[in-house]
């Protein structure tokens, strides 16, 4: 008798499981609805839909961790919604800082830390990708300030009694051309950030 009983237990258990191995199948997706008019839906291959119907976007983020935002109007843009030029916009602010550093390193006196700036505010230049032709325009002379500057602080380290050499006027240009172009193509509003480049 109680084998018979544990027998229909576990046979119950099953029949009430489904089977138990069939629960991930591709029959429609598991869908909650969460507070703000949200709704997720997770697939069984491990993809996450999350739709908002408060403003009708829907981020979808696959079991890579890859997030894609698709707005209202269907345009995407990825990492967690912003566009690629704002991504781009925020590393030239991040590249503006560090270089900020720099130039206070080499008003101080102290070249071989200027230099140093200079090569890592580069490598981080070179790591953008710009989100707009402007942007890329803006990037460029960015870039080409910087070496100029670099340029003349290797300059200065070979003749410290000279003033203001070919380079410094160089890197003055581009640093100008640079923050005109950071105006014009709308990156001080995107970023909240001016651009002076007597501070780069």
């Amino acid at each position: 008798m109680p084998t018979v009983l544990v027998i229909a237990g576990v046979g119950g258990y099953l029949i009430a499981g489904g089977g138990g191995d069939d629960q991930g199948s591709d029959e429609g997706a598991k869908v909650a609805t969460g507070d703000g008019g949200r709704r997720d839906a997770t697939t069984s291959d491990g993809t996450t839909t999350r739709a908002s119907t408060a403003t009708g976007a829907t981020t979808t983020t696959t079991p890579s961790q890859r997030t894609t935002t698709t707005d209202a109007g269907g345009g995407t843009s990825p990492d967690g919604g912003r566009t690629p030029r704002q991504v781009a916009a925020d590393q030239m602010v991040r590249a503006m800082d560090l270089s900020a550093r720099g130039r206070t390193l080499s008003a101080g006196g102290d070249l071989g830390g200027a230099l140093a700036n200079r090569e890592r505010v580069l490598a981080q230049l070179a790591a953008i990708t710009p989100g707009s032709a402007q942007q890329e325009q803006a990037l460029e002379a960015f870039r080409r300030g910087i070496v100029a500057s670099r340029d003349a602080i290797r300059e200065r380290r070979v003749n410290p009694t000279a003033g203001a050499n070919t380079y410094d006027i160089q890197a003055t240009s581009a640093k100008r051309e640079f923050c005109r172009r950071w105006s014009s193509a709308g990156l001080q509003q995107l970023t909240a950030r001016s651009c002076d480049p007597d501070a780069i």
